[in-house]
C-alpha cells in the first residue's frame, strides 16, 4: 500500500451510508450553512456541496465554514468539481465529473490524504476510473433526476457488476428518493446519493432519519 493511499484510507472507508449532496439553488431559501449543519447533525455520512453560482472566493469560504461544520459532526466533506477550492478549505475530498477536471490532473492538486470520486455510467468508464486511481466511483443516473440535466442512464444491473469488477466503493446516485430507496439498496452499493429529496423536503431531518432506516 502506498503512503498516499495509506493517508486516504480512513477517508475512503467513511464512504458508506447516506451521501447528500447540497446545492444552495435546491435549498428552499433555507441558508447555506443551516441547511449543511442540519444534514451533518442529522445522520449524513457524506456531504459534498455543489454550487454553479459562487465564484471561487464565495465558495472558498462557504467551504471553509461547511467543512468546520462536518469535521464537528464526523461527517466526510467533499466538494463539487473545484479542486483548489477543495484543497484550500481542508476539504476531504472532491468529486468530479465526466466533463471535470480528469483523474490525473486532479490528483497533482490536492493534497495526499484527498480523496477524488467520479461519476460514471457505464462499465467500460467505471473500470477506466478503477485503473486511474479513482478512491471512490459513482454510478448513475439510477433513476430520472432534475437535478442534473445532463446525466446518462445507468442501473442496479451496473452496479452489481461493478462490484465484482473493481474494489473501490460504488456510491449510487440519481433520482434517488423515499419512494425508490428501497429498490437500490439491495443493489449492493456502499452509499446511496440523495439530493433535492432531501435538501427540498419541508423535513430533511426526518428524510434522513427515514431513509437511513433502508441503509442499515
Amino acid at each position: 500500500m502506498s503512503k498516499s493511499h495509506k493517508n486516504k484510507k480512513p477517508k475512503i472507508n467513511k464512504i458508506k451510508g447516506l451521501y447528500v449532496i447540497v446545492d444552495p439553488e435546491h435549498i428552499l431559501g433555507m441558508p447555506l450553512h443551516e441547511m449543511c449543519e442540519l444534514i451533518s447533525a442529522s445522520g449524513a455520512n457524506v456531504l459534498q456541496l455543489r454550487s454553479k453560482i459562487h465564484d471561487d472566493g464565495d465558495f472558498l469560504e462557504h467551504a471553509k465554514k461547511i467543512n468546520s461544520i462536518c469535521k464537528k459532526n464526523n461527517t466526510l466533506f467533499i466538494i463539487n468539481d473545484n479542486c483548489v477550492v477543495a484543497n484550500l478549505s481542508g476539504a476531504d475530498g472532491v468529486h468530479v465529473g465526466r466533463t471535470d477536471l480528469p483523474i490525473k490532473e486532479a490528483k497533482v492538486i490536492l493534497k495526499d490524504n484527498q480523496i477524488i470520486g467520479n461519476s460514471n455510467a457505464t462499465i467500460e468508464e467505471i473500470q477506466e476510473s478503477s485503473k486511474l486511481g479513482a478512491d471512490y466511483i459513482a454510478v448513475g443516473s439510477i433513476f430520472i433526476t432534475k437535478t442534473k440535466t445532463n446525466t446518462i442512464p445507468s442501473s442496479i444491473e451496473i452496479i452489481r457488476k461493478a462490484k465484482d469488477l473493481v474494489t473501490q466503493p460504488i456510491v449510487a446516485i440519481g433520482g434517488i428518493n423515499l419512494r425508490n430507496i428501497k429498490h437500490i439498496t439491495k443493489s449492493g452499493a456502499d452509499a446511496f446519493c440523495v439530493a433535492s429529496a432531501i435538501t427540498k423536503s419541508k423535513n430533511p431531518e426526518k428524510v434522513i432519519k427515514e431513509m437511513k432506516q433502508f441503509i442499515k
